[in-house]
């Protein structure tokens, strides 16, 4: 959240709208404390580093209609970029792709094993589309290898 280039915790409480994001990997209290959204809307929390400065934001995906709302800055306030990305039914996901050091979105359509990543945070669509795993598992986003 720093952009100290260490990836550390944060909440997210569904029913205010309100992120909790802490700067260190240790008890105490939030580091930033502010609301995004609406709260009580089933909406899932999604981050990533959205405009490639080395710091990452926060974003909201609505499930009802498969809308991305994502921010570039850890603060209250509209959103950045807005757009609509596959089915409803799918799990929203983020990470570089590409390696060229800005997240983008994707989701897993956990009925098939699908996964469908798009290389820029618009509509559109996939740039990369394949099946891996069986279907109906939690998918999982990293950079295993450190490349």
């Amino acid at each position: 959240w720093d952009g100290n280039g260490r990836d550390t915790v944060g909440l997210y409480d569904p029913a205010s709208g309100a992120f909790f994001l802490k700067n260190t990997n240790a008890p105490g209290g939030a580091d930033l404390v502010f609301s995004f959204g609406p709260g009580a809307a089933g909406w899932r929390p999604i981050t990533g580093d959205w405009d490639a400065n080395g710091t990452d934001s926060i974003g909201l995906y609505s499930p009802s209609t498969a809308a991305f709302f994502l921010k570039n800055t850890n603060s209250p306030g509209g959103a950045d970029i807005v757009f609509t990305y596959g089915p409803s039914s799918a799990t929203p996901l983020a990470g570089d792709w590409n390696g060229d050091g800005r997240d983008t979105i994707g989701i897993y359509v956990a009925s098939s094993g699908a996964w469908f990543l798009r290389n820029t945070n618009s509509p559109g669509g996939a740039d990369m589309v394949f099946s891996y795993g069986p279907p109906d598992v939690t998918p999982i986003v990293g950079n295993w290898d450190g490349n």
